[in-house]
């Protein structure tokens, strides 16, 4: 298009409210004799908006001369608005590259966009409903409400990851306390590869911990799933946590394990252990892992 029939088509609309002067009425009528193009969407705007018809009377003019006077404010609004628009998403645009470029922008990235859920209410405990990389079979299949001192639960979805935060503390009597051990000693999955039968159970580590542990997950793509045994007072925290950072922690850090969030093969001391999945081949890792749950 050339830069005359732009201008002339922004200005059509106010030569049609007759809002323009003298001066210009004549450049744009010369311009509309000698160019098809720009009479065609002139003709086009005046018979869309203002509805005419081969005749009209008095008021019939009238009420297109609003309506075109409508059209021209709703066009300007809508003009504004994109305008703001634009300048919005420019201006977010601008925070996002401050805050990701210094950061890295696959870690910008990454961050979780938003909370999908969030629960603290025992009545909404549902172990099959959980979402994360894990069976969840440290958690209780069913809890009294009346044994729960705390219950957190947080799900919060990310472009490539979950963060997810679980955390259970019960108090027993002691009966109770020993059959929960033994159910938390026993607990574990099976995979069949052919005619093979494979067990993976949970891990007992007093070593790691603040008190003993039964742990399903320690260290593996960032997920824990463990339960503390505090014998003398009854109780047992159940925890699963999945990319959270610490300062998110709902519970004391104490009860974290050593080397929370340290990569295993810079630290030693860390044994990384994830019942839920199985080496592609028996023994020594080659390569890849078969899980059960994810």
């Amino acid at each position: 298009m050339k830069r005359e029939c732009s201008l002339i088509r922004d200005l059509l609309p106010l030569y049609v409210e007759q809002m323009v002067s003298e001066e210009s009425k004549k450049i744009i009528e010369e311009h509309l004799a000698q160019c098809p193009s720009c009479k065609k969407v002139y003709e086009e705007m005046t018979e869309r908006e203002l509805g005419m018809r081969p005749e009209m009377g008095e008021n019939d003019e009238s009420e297109a001369a609003e309506s075109f006077r409508r059209f021209v404010k709703k066009e300007k609004r809508r003009e504004r608005m994109k305008i703001a628009v634009s300048a919005v998403l420019s201006f977010g645009l601008a925070i996002f590259l401050a805050f990701a470029i210094p950061a890295g922008i696959l870690g910008a990235i990454t961050l979780p966009l938003w909370i999908t859920h969030t629960s603290e209410d025992i009545s909404d405990y549902d172990r099959d409903s959980f979402k994360g990389d894990s069976g969840f079979l440290i958690f209780p299949e069913e809890v009294r409400e009346d044994r729960v001192t705390e219950y957190y639960y947080s799900y919060r979805e990310g472009l490539f990851d979950e963060d997810v935060q679980l955390y259970l503390q019960c108090e027993y009597t002691p009966e109770e306390f020993q059959e929960e051990c033994l159910r938390l000693e026993q607990a574990h999955v099976i995979y069949r590869d052919g005619g093979q039968r494979r067990r993976n159970g949970t891990r007992y580590n007093t070593g790691d911990y603040m008190l003993p542990a039964y742990e399903a997950i320690q260290g593996v793509d960032h997920a824990y799933e463990y339960a503390l045994l505090d014998e003398e007072n009854g109780r047992i925290d159940y925890i699963f946590l999945q990319f959270v950072d610490e300062d998110d922690l709902v519970f004391a850090r104490e009860k974290l394990p050593y080397g929370y969030g340290r990569d295993y093969t810079v630290d030693p001391k860390l044994s990384p252990y994830n019942m839920y999945a199985f080496p592609e081949e028996e023994g020594e890792y080659k390569g890849g892992y078969i899980t059960v749950y994810h």
